[in-house]
């Protein structure tokens, strides 16, 4: 059974915090989604904000009126679970630094 997170703002946030909440929210969710991975789970962002269905999420889950949800990322176990080997290799600074 997939699992769920909501990703959300404190709406009474102070000054420039309030500018970037957006930014930080969807940077934190990349990091969840990142970790969900390192974990062997599969994982999807479903977004809310700025949509309808922020209003939408907030009412099914009885929010409190300053709390702004951003998205849910939604995780589980995927049915099939490719095998899959990823060769890590050094290359020499020379091939990945772009000459002039």
């Amino acid at each position: 059974m997939p699992q769920s997170g909501l990703i959300f703002s404190e709406g009474g946030l102070p000054g420039d915090a309030r500018e970037y909440w957006v930014q930080d929210c969807s940077a934190a969710s990349e990091n969840i989604l990142l970790a969900i991975t390192a974990k062997g789970l599969g994982g999807v962002w479903t977004g809310a904000y700025p949509t309808n269905r922020s209003q939408e999420v907030h009412d099914a889950l009885g929010l409190p009126d300053n709390i702004i949800p951003l998205n849910i990322i939604l995780f589980g176990y995927p049915k099939d679970t490719p095998q899959r080997q990823v060769e890590a290799r050094q290359h020499p600074l020379a091939e990945v630094v772009g000459k002039t």
